[in-house]
């Protein structure tokens, strides 16, 4: 099958699954209230402020260092899908590691599980950006992989947004901060509660780990492919 076509399929699964409400986040919401009652209030704005301040710390670019050098520009998209699957093995085992790890020291632990995972995801997406050709030292670059991160976060009001911004890509130059970190912690409440919980939280947080990254791997590899056929005149997926 010629590639082009093989990425229209996928194209398409992608933006019908961005319509529909996953049975995790379904479950999430309806045990989200209850799990966020065994913990102070002091804590859950302890993991606001946090995810806040990391990400605007990462959107200034001060502490994330990509080598574009490793990478040709001119790699043809299936060499860079290709590239993008290989390196992703590596992040992902980084934060089933350290969800197992954090997971399994308790609520300390596991209250830092949340920085140190954003880290690998922040990481990883600016990763993304150097294999698919995007200079991240530029800030409509930096702007573009938070819409990403809130396209694989969000709500579903939320996710249309986001994809069709990603879609019509232009160089949008404002993030809402607010919607950002709200919509994440959100959508992680379920996953990163019950990582807390003593007993559970290891196995918990390997697998809710191994799935958030799996969750970012798609919609980074197809975000980057929509951005490229349509910067060819190849727009083959209509808006939400």
């Amino acid at each position: 099958m010629n590639y082009n076509k093989h990425i229209q399929k996928e194209l398409e699964k992608w933006e019908h699954s961005i319509r529909l409400e996953t049975k995790w986040q379904t479950k999430a919401k309806s045990l989200q209230e209850f799990t966020n009652s065994l913990l102070p209030k002091s804590i859950q704005d302890t993991i606001t402020d946090t995810m806040e301040k990391f990400i605007s710390a990462v959107m200034n670019g001060s502490q994330i260092i990509t080598n574009f050098s490793e990478y040709d520009s001119n790699s043809t998209l299936s060499e860079c899908d290709f590239l993008l699957t290989e390196k992703f093995k590596e992040y992902k085992r980084t934060a089933v590691v350290e969800g197992g790890i954090t997971g399994a020291g308790g609520l300390l632990l596991g209250l830092a599980d949340l920085p140190a995972l954003l880290s690998v995801q922040i990481k990883f997406l600016f990763e993304a950006a150097a294999i698919y050709g995007y200079n991240t030292y530029e800030e409509s670059e930096r702007l573009f992989l938070l819409y990403i991160f809130q396209l694989t976060y969000s709500s579903r009001e939320h996710r249309i947004e986001c994809y069709n911004i990603i879609r019509n890509w232009t160089g949008y130059k404002t993030v809402d901060w607010t919607k950002l970190q709200m919509e994440y912690r959100d959508y992680l409440d379920f996953a990163k509660m019950l990582q807390l919980v003593p007993i559970i939280g290891a196995p918990v947080g390997m697998i809710a780990n191994g799935k958030l990254m799996e969750q970012l791997r798609t919609t980074v590899m197809n975000s980057f492919r929509l951005r490229k056929l349509n910067a060819n005149n190849h727009n083959i997926v209509a808006e939400v």
